[in-house]
């Protein structure tokens, strides 16, 4: 059975997106007031570096947002839908990393050079996804080598909420 995951469309952070692109312009303006009233170095250059600071989540966020389009989970492949090509992860042989957190899942896929790191919280569905992802881990579990899960994705991020 196929599943697919649709990515979730930017307007998901649109708020601190916004927050941070208002920050990074009103840096940026003092960066320029700076120059041309010729200030000091250090407003000068904190303005800059602290432009960069709060712009650089927001473009790195639609960055990867853009790098796929969707997730298509079939038996044990992850297949991630890019706009040039459709790399095949195989769970767990091509696993790299897993971070859990409460409410995200970072997986790490690596095959023949090519790497994507998938993060749950961009897809819509997120639950079933989390569900589908414990179910592929419990029918082929990963090596001892490679990773060591004690219990269920699903159990380690109730944990995580609960305290």
């Amino acid at each position: 059975m196929e599943h697919t995951f649709e990515k979730e469309s930017l307007r998901i952070e649109w708020v601190p997106i916004a927050i941070l692109l208002v920050l990074s312009l009103v840096f940026a303006v003092s960066f320029i007031v700076s120059i041309v009233t010729s200030g000091s170095v250090v407003l000068t250059v904190g303005s800059l570096v602290m432009a960069v600071v709060f712009a650089a989540p927001p473009i790195l966020g639609y960055g990867y947002l853009q790098s796929f389009r969707r997730v298509k989970v079939s038996g044990n492949t992850i297949t991630v839908i890019r706009r040039k090509d459709t790399p095949a992860f195989e769970i767990p042989d091509h696993l790299g990393r897993v971070k859990i957190d409460p409410e995200d899942l970072q997986l790490e896929l690596k095959r023949d050079g090519q790497r994507f790191v998938l993060r749950s919280h961009f897809l819509r569905n997120k639950a079933s996804f989390h569900a589908l992802f414990d179910q592929m881990i419990k029918d082929r579990p990963p090596s001892k080598d490679k990773v060591i899960l004690k219990a269920s994705v699903l159990e380690i991020m109730d944990n995580l909420k609960k305290g």
